[in-house]
């Protein structure tokens, strides 16, 4: 009886051994760690390291999001305001309407000051790392509204060369001082009212990790988001649309040879039309990727995106900011030669120390010389 006992007794210890081994083997595999040995370890010779970083590590990284939103960011910030020095310190835009340049300029360099900057510090993270939830609202609304203002001053600037173009003899009377800074302050409003309704209902926005920046959350309110997106929208893009299409028409070239023959001071504005229509253009075809994937492919078809995809269509759109300023280096002569003024300045701050013919002559009212 106690050989028996003693072999059963073997055996119960075998068995929990071979148990107990398989268990602490099946752990380590679902853990996926591996043990090193740490020498300067007091307290314990063992450490359990992660064999792969986990995906919500805190730990910053530079990546080429982060290299591209810092170009980007920085490009904004220096072209919008090489853009407002050359308009307020020469006649570089003299044969175009500055209240809708001034507009253009201001809401893509808000765009570069309080909205991307932030997505550099967010894209080294990869999360939203803010408490508060109102913050992200609050940014998302924000690059609604100075998106749409911008949208609006494009095409009021294409609206303005229209009329210039058209109808030389009532420009004065139809797109004074006065009524364009008025159609000016109604497009900002129009824009701001766009996005008031979903933040004083406090609805909140999504941070979208793939582009890094806050958006609106279409799918709380789709019903307003489309009505009111179609209202905002369609108006805006059918102008740009029908004012650019006649740059392609037998009246506009008729219109142009009138201009080289009779009008010879106003000579530019038909070429500045066309730099506006090459503006807007760019403008529309930059989102246009944008628009497909989160309306189309991610909303009509329930399809996920890869997240570089994501990020170069929406930073594509972004890039709208600073390109008007290689628009106007590459298509007007003028642009270029003030701005190599500017450059060449011995002094900043006495930008009003030169003299011009035209200091006393309000630049929004095109003066229409006699005729030969």
């Amino acid at each position: 009886m106690s050989g028996i006992r003693r072999t059963m007794t073997i055996g119960y210890i075998l068995v929990m051994t071979c148990v107990a081994a398989s268990q602490a083997v099946k752990d380590s595999q679902e853990a996926e760690v591996h043990i090193i040995v740490s020498p300067s370890s007091t307290a314990s010779p063992f450490l359990e390291v992660p064999n792969k970083p986990s995906a919500d590590s805190d730990d910053p990284e530079f990546t080429l999001q982060t290299f591209l939103t810092m170009m980007v960011t920085l490009l904004i910030v220096l072209t919008n305001c090489a853009i407002i020095m050359v308009a307020s310190w020469t006649d570089s835009f003299v044969n175009f309407n500055k209240t809708f340049i001034y507009s253009l300029t201001l809401a893509d360099l808000l765009i570069g000051l309080f909205i991307t900057p932030y997505s550099i510090f967010l894209s080294v993270y990869r999360k939203w790392v803010f408490t508060s939830e109102m913050f992200c609202s609050v940014e998302a609304y924000v690059f609604t509204t100075l998106m749409t203002a911008k949208m609006y001053s494009l095409t009021w600037l294409n609206v303005d060369h229209y009329v210039a173009v058209r109808k030389p003899e009532r420009y004065n009377v139809m797109m004074s001082s006065t009524r364009s800074l008025c159609w000016i302050v109604f497009s900002w409003i129009v824009a701001v009212s766009f996005c008031c309704p979903p933040l004083f209902s406090f609805q909140s926005a999504v941070f979208n990790k793939a582009t890094s920046i806050c958006m609106i959350d279409t799918k709380q309110q789709v019903a307003y988001m489309l009505t009111a997106g179609v209202l905002v929208s369609i108006p805006s893009l059918f102008a740009m649309g029908v004012t650019s299409a006649y740059l392609f028409t037998s009246s506009f070239k008729k219109r142009l040879q009138f201009y080289e023959k009779v009008y010879v001071e106003l000579c530019s504005r038909p070429r500045n039309y066309h730099i506006t229509c090459i503006m807007c253009l760019a403008f529309t075809i930059a989102w246009f990727p944008f628009v497909i994937i989160n309306l189309v492919v991610k909303q009509a078809f329930q399809t996920q995106v890869n997240d570089f995809l994501q990020f170069f269509a929406c930073w594509l759109g972004i890039s709208t900011s600073f390109s008007q300023f290689f628009i106007l280096i590459i298509w007007s002569a003028d642009f270029r030669l003030h701005f190599l003024e500017v450059c060449q300045l011995p002094s900043w701050c006495k930008p009003c120390n030169r003299q011009s013919d035209t200091d006393s002559r309000d630049i929004n009212i095109i003066t229409i010389p006699k005729k030969r």
